[in-house]
């Protein structure tokens, strides 16, 4: 059975209350409240009165919810040992930290994820936990706990599993040599594996090795259409070359889950600027 997230909750309530108000106000003018209530009970004159009362119990309700959820979303994150930093009356602060001595950032981002634009489109709000490496690089991969990462191929008739290169415990796309396996140390491997339904971790721009590597086991079809995927692939991927980065679908509610991110982001960013200065040593 799914579990639902604390996120998709407080999303739950706002649908609630909204159809809450509206069922009140409909059963108490039809008479069918008595008798609990009666229409006399609401100043309410016409249905253009009843849509206005009820849109503003409505909204009022859902601004009542989104304070609840950025209240919990800023106490996760210090249970996490990550402080409120930033934010305004209708968005969340970023929540900022450290990990063995690295700045770790949590934030969240809306990105649209349907629609054209013209006939209206439909938006979705992801949490991006991510350090920043002490210099960019141009070395971009992804780490996964085991499978391939699918973030941005929903469309598209790809298998990336023939492209991954094992590294210990986990999987890398992008990176098949001697780097990912000095980048990747057992802190790194027992962070990613711990860390809860992490999709991946993304070590600089590794959009381009996704697309890349869509081209290149794809082929025919998918190659195609690579071109008309690549914007929305780069939206929904978490990649720069200065930053090592994770996200999930959804505000991250739960303190462990927020902690055992930014503890991967910090152990793979860690292993990443030992192997640039073991490599630049060489």
């Amino acid at each position: 059975m799914a579990v639902i997230r604390k996120h998709n909750l407080y999303r739950l309530a706002t649908l609630a209350w909204g159809l809450v108000v509206f069922a009140v106000i409909v059963l108490t003018l039809s008479g069918n409240a008595r008798p609990f209530l009666t229409p006399d009970a609401l100043p309410i004159d016409g249905p253009f009165q009843m849509v206005g009362v009820a849109v503003v119990l409505v909204v009022a309700g859902a601004l009542v919810i989104d304070r609840l959820e950025r209240r919990a979303w800023t106490a996760a994150g210090e249970r996490a040992g990550l402080s409120p930093r930033g934010g305004g009356l209708r968005s969340r602060p970023d929540l900022v930290g450290t990990v063995d001595g690295r700045e770790v950032r949590a934030r969240t981002v809306k990105r649209k994820t349907g629609g054209d634009g013209e006939s209206g489109s439909s938006t979705t709000t992801f949490t991006v936990v991510e350090t920043a490496l002490a210099e960019p690089t141009d070395r971009g991969f992804i780490v996964t706990a085991g499978g391939a990462p699918t973030a941005g191929t929903e469309d598209l008739p790809v298998d990336l599993a023939d492209r991954l290169t094992t590294v210990g415990d986990v999987a890398v796309l992008g990176e098949p040599g001697e780097f990912a396996r000095e980048a990747l140390t057992p802190r790194a491997q027992n962070a990613i594996a711990a860390a809860d339904s992490l999709e991946g971790v993304h070590v600089g721009e590794s959009a381009d090795v996704f697309l890349e590597a869509i081209e290149a086991s794809g082929g025919g079809l998918a190659g195609s259409m690579v071109g008309l995927m690549e914007t929305k692939i780069k939206e929904r991927m978490p990649s720069d070359a200065g930053s090592v980065a994770t996200e999930r679908k959804g505000v991250v509610l739960d303190a462990e889950d927020l902690a055992a991110r930014a503890e991967a982001v910090a152990a793979v960013a860690d292993g990443v600027e030992a192997a640039l200065a073991a490599e630049s040593d060489r």
